[in-house]
């Protein structure tokens, strides 16, 4: 039997196409495999084609996914029957897109203070996950414009509200014309069966502790929607969900942790940001503040609000200032320094505050004050990063005096274990005071 291997049928059809529809094997004529294909084209399926006795034969060869993206859906829907194709395992079909290790050929990347919201048609959308590909989109674009690399990027979802609110971000900022140097797609799974990108980024959209995934467990759309990207493909979801999910999105997650390509949106500062705008403009201020806060769990240096901060945080009414405030925190947790730091001799600080206090400017009238602390966890003393308030100038004296009243009971270990910075990490002791 001949097997129907083209570069012009799509490799690794859906469900409702697995048919290797040749005209020996199936003595079909012309017009039924025309009739087959308009029923594909319109999202039908072909099980009464099977019901009067034709059958499914799989496409063995499949030329548009680099091996990285296919390696998943081939095993999961396809028990590895389906081999890469030699132009897909070329060196020179691999693209890098982004730098760094989060931006591969194959990606989880896990968005953990993403937030599920109801629209008024009652279709679930994630305003989180939004401001994360909009980042992502923008990088792309200022990459493409660079490197005058020619990019074709789709952006899908299973839920209508979330096309909805990405295309409505996203608004006409980018080409939508396959012809140009740049251009995003977006669309919905469905919207996107029989069609391919260079670059596909999905947005899962779920992010709950019940691990509830609605039909996105559906393994018929879960495989449309892994098997678009010829170039790349990055998924975006909550990976704790997920996994509690029981379904084959489960089995995605684990599956990207076992080969190194699970990723953290917060270890990317830009990516991280974009968390903080979308929860800081949805209100979501105690997300932040709180002292597990994810933005920071995976950070270098953790980091503790003092009352004071947190008052004032939540009272700001500008945000674009609070944006800015939590922009420089999630700076100062990866471990960046101001290098030319003068701040302090502007201040007339006395006593151990004067050793120990740091102020950074945030937008040219407010400023961070903030100290390197110690807290103890299990049997060991650890660095962190200890937010005192955001202040103008002219109340920082106020909160200094107040402060150190604090830093008299500290003893002088503690006191040099404080003052010895780090700047790429929190210093670790195991000895106890």
């Amino acid at each position: 039997m001949k097997l129907l291997s083209s570069k012009n049928v799509n490799p690794l059809l859906p469900y409702n196409f697995l048919v290797c529809a040749t005209l020996y094997s199936l003595g079909m004529n012309y017009n039924y495999l025309q009739w087959s294909r308009a029923r594909y084209a319109r999202g039908l399926n072909l099980e009464e084609a099977y019901s009067r006795g034709h059958k499914k034969h799989l496409l063995n060869v499949q030329y548009r996914m680099h091996p990285s993206i296919s390696s998943f859906p081939n095993r999961e829907f396809y028990d590895n029957k389906v081999l890469d194709a030699p132009n897909v395992k070329q060196r020179t079909y691999e693209k890098r897109f982004l730098q760094g290790n989060m931006y591969g050929s194959y990606s989880f990347i896990n968005v953990t203070n993403g937030i599920e919201d109801l629209d008024s048609k009652h279709s679930t959308k994630n305003m989180v996950e939004v401001a994360v590909v909009a980042e992502i989109v923008s990088n792309l674009f200022k990459d493409s414009v660079a490197s005058k690399q020619k990019v074709r990027v789709g952006c899908i979802s299973p839920y209508k509200a979330q096309v909805f609110a990405l295309q409505e971000k996203l608004g006409k900022t980018y080409d939508i014309d396959g012809n140009s140097d740049f251009s995003v797609s977006v669309r919905s799974i469905d919207g996107f069966q029989g069609g391919e990108e260079d670059l596909i980024i999905i947005s899962t959209v779920r992010c709950n502790r019940r691990g509830s995934v609605g039909f996105l467990s559906n393994c018929q759309r879960t495989n449309v929607v892994l098997t678009r990207a010829r170039h790349g493909l990055w998924i975006l979801g909550n990976g704790a969900t997920l996994m509690n999910s029981g379904t084959v999105w489960e089995k995605l997650v684990l599956d990207a942790k076992a080969r190194g390509c699970f990723y953290n949106a917060n270890d990317d500062n830009n990516l991280a940001q974009a968390v903080v705008g979308a929860l800081v403009e949805l209100n979501q201020l105690d997300t932040l503040l709180k002292i597990d806060s994810p933005l920071f769990s995976d950070m270098r240096w953790k980091v503790r609000f003092g009352d004071d901060f947190v008052r004032s945080m939540t009272t700001m009414k500008n945000i674009n200032t609070c944006k800015e405030v939590f922009s420089l925190l999630i700076k100062l947790s990866s471990g960046w320094r101001e290098h030319d730091h003068q701040m302090d001799n502007v201040l007339d600080m006395n006593g151990t505050c004067s050793q120990l206090l740091d102020v950074y400017n945030v937008n040219g009238f407010l400023n961070l004050i903030w100290s390197v602390d110690i807290v103890r966890e299990y049997s060991k003393y650890t660095q962190v990063l200890k937010v005192w308030d955001v202040l103008s100038l002219t109340e920082i004296p106020k909160l200094a005096k107040r402060v150190d009243t604090i830093f008299v009971d500290y003893e002088v270990e503690k006191i040099n274990r404080c003052k010895c910075k780090k700047l790429k990490g929190a210093q670790e002791d195991k000895k106890k005071k």
